[in-house]
């Protein structure tokens, strides 16, 4: 009888046991997977973002130092995300077109192109395509490739065979310095070259149209403005005109350090910080 109660009484604990170890992995399951949703719903403070593109529905579109691209909605959730880790580093994202969003890796001349999921849907290498040491590329308003080419000096329409669409006369036998050329923007059916310390203009066929001083690193094209950043202050210049508006007129001026901003069609100021995005409506 004393047998059987002391064996009734392991079996019980045993038994107790083994309902406390599952209810443990059960709770440890909960914690795993409420991480994990936090974690792809917001910006995370554990990256450190060197990038910032907007696309046409106020999406953003961030590159992590690990060379993440990370494509948010307009509350900062993630919803898409694709490694370069093994393609080289990124030096140029456009996102004008989400449908077909064009990254650029300098480091082996390739344009990849996502869709709107960050999938890969096609690969280019430029020297494959008889293009070297092109710095910089930007997708055109119909959707083909500008490069900006400084072995023949000549900016040039391709598609996505290589072949040539258009281009500019070669700058140099216009006198035009085109020192490296560290941007390419398309704004209103213009094409505009970001030199070191000035811009060169071109109209929508390629053609060379005016030069513009240019002091500033972090700039964006805005509707026929140019968007700069001094300091923590961001202003504007006109490009039908060539001076700059009043001091007074100052579109944002920020507490802290930017490592980046871009304006919205709506009006939108994104703001890229050391501590992640934030926001403001103008």
């Amino acid at each position: 009888m004393i047998n059987h109660i002391k064996i009734s009484n392991v079996i019980c604990l045993a038994s107790y046991i083994v309902l406390i170890g599952l209810f443990l992995v059960s709770c440890k399951s909960t914690t795993v997977n409420i991480d994990t949703i936090s974690a792809s719903s917001s910006l995370s403070p554990s990256n450190k973002y060197k990038l910032l593109e907007l696309d046409a529905f106020g999406n953003t579109y961030l590159l992590t130092n690990k060379n993440v691209l990370q494509k948010f909605d307009e509350n900062n959730k993630l919803l898409f995300e694709y490694s370069f880790n093994r393609q080289g580093q990124i030096s140029r994202v456009d996102a004008r077109n989400p449908q077909k969003i064009l990254v650029y890796l300098q480091e082996f001349q390739n344009i990849v192109f996502l869709d709107n999921t960050l999938s890969v849907i096609k690969t280019l290498n430029l020297e494959s395509l008889g293009y070297w040491a092109i710095n910089n590329v930007a997708l055109s308003n119909d959707n083909f490739i500008w490069i900006y080419d400084p072995n023949v000096h000549q900016l040039i329409k391709i598609n996505e065979n290589g072949q040539r669409v258009l281009q500019s006369n070669e700058l140099i036998q216009d006198n035009i310095s085109d020192a490296f050329v560290t941007r390419i923007m398309v704004d209103n059916n213009k094409v505009y070259l970001a030199c070191e310390n000035q811009i060169i203009c071109f109209n929508q066929f390629g053609q060379f149209d005016k030069v513009l001083p240019l002091v500033y690193d972090k700039i964006q094209l805005f509707n026929n403005q140019l968007l700069f950043l001094k300091d923590k202050t961001i202003s504007r210049q006109s490009l039908k005109v060539e001076y700059l508006f009043e001091e007074n007129d100052v579109i944002h001026t920020s507490t802290k350090a930017l490592i980046g901003f871009k304006l919205s069609k709506e009006g939108k100021l994104f703001l890229l910080e050391a501590a992640g995005l934030t926001h403001t409506q103008l």
